[in-house]
């Protein structure tokens, strides 16, 4: 999923000037004269894949890897400069989702370990960049990312039916970035696409036993009301 939203992100960046003149005239003139300056709020839901690296008694990194579906809200502002396609705006968002993936890192009766990571929340706030032609609006954007993240150590003692769970929750900082692309149906109703990419670096989960990173890396499609 990260290397198509890597593609996206290139694709967005990279539009090319006879595309985008196709974009405009298809337009129609109804929208030529489209303005995005104002405050926006809405939903959105998609597909994330999330990956945590485990590092705790295995002989190498753990890795951690599932899909999960994900959806949330998102606001922010937009400004457009008079006379000018470029937009500048701030976006804050936030998405639940149930990411949960374990994996064994011992099985030798009577002992069986595993460990786990499990997610979910996370949220960002995020500067954007878009050029407009008329009512299409292609962007990037990048910013800081929120996430809650549990690591589990579990240890099964099959021979007497006894099984020990090692864990602990933090509230993870790091970095998110992405592209998409927004169409206005309408003065006040605006829909996306977008791709966006999460990354928090390795933490100690002193309670567990564990290091961990988290990544996770999103494809969603949102809808919001533009004030």
């Amino acid at each position: 999923m990260l290397k198509f939203g890597l593609l996206t992100i290139i694709s967005v960046v990279t539009l090319q000037p006879a595309f985008a003149a196709d974009i405009a005239k298809n337009i129609g003139a109804s929208h030529a004269s489209y303005n995005w300056s104002g405050a926006y709020i809405g939903g959105h839901a998609g597909v994330l894949q999330g990956h945590s690296k485990n590092y705790s008694d295995c002989d190498m990194p753990c890795s951690l890897t599932s899909n999960t579906a994900a959806g949330g809200i998102y606001a922010g502002y937009n400004y457009q400069f008079p006379n000018n396609n470029f937009v500048l705006g701030v976006e804050i968002d936030a998405s639940k989702m149930s990411f949960n993936k374990q994996r064994d890192t011992l099985a030798f009766y009577p002992f069986f370990d595993a460990v786990k990571a499990s997610s979910q929340w996370q949220a960002s706030v995020r500067g954007r960049v878009g050029y407009a032609f008329g009512n299409v609006l292609p962007f990037v954007t990048a910013g800081l990312a929120y996430a809650q993240s549990r690591q589990s150590y579990i240890e099964h003692y099959a021979n007497i039916g006894v099984t020990d769970v090692s864990q602990e929750r933090k509230i993870l900082a790091g970095a998110s970035f992405g592209a998409g692309v927004e169409y206005a149906f309408t003065p006040n109703i605006i829909g996306r696409a977008e791709y966006q990419h999460m990354g928090f670096k390795r933490a100690l989960y002193q309670n567990a036993f564990i290091a961990a990173d988290l990544k996770t890396d999103v494809v969603r499609a949102g809808l919001a009301y533009k004030f």
